[in-house]
């Protein structure tokens, strides 16, 4: 089941639900550019604020992982 975290982030990134594992890095979804731009709209959707640590996290680069940060930094 996916959480609705992750649903979100996969709509901000236009990808099918069954596509959240992917790298969408890795997969050119989303370029260094764009990706400056999904930070900024996830930190203001979610008032968080993500750390260096975060960035460094491999589990960044998929939405599962992505939401996982996202859900524990709203605790």
């Amino acid at each position: 089941m996916n959480s609705k975290t992750s649903l979100i982030i996969a709509k901000i990134l236009k990808i099918k639900n069954k596509d959240l594992n992917i790298n969408y890095l890795e997969e050119e979804i989303i370029d260094s550019f764009e990706m400056i731009k999904f930070i900024n709209k996830l930190e203001s959707k979610f008032k968080i604020k993500f750390t260096q640590k975060d960035f460094e996290n491999r589990k960044f680069t998929n939405i599962i992982g992505l939401s996982k940060i996202i859900e524990k930094k709203l605790k």
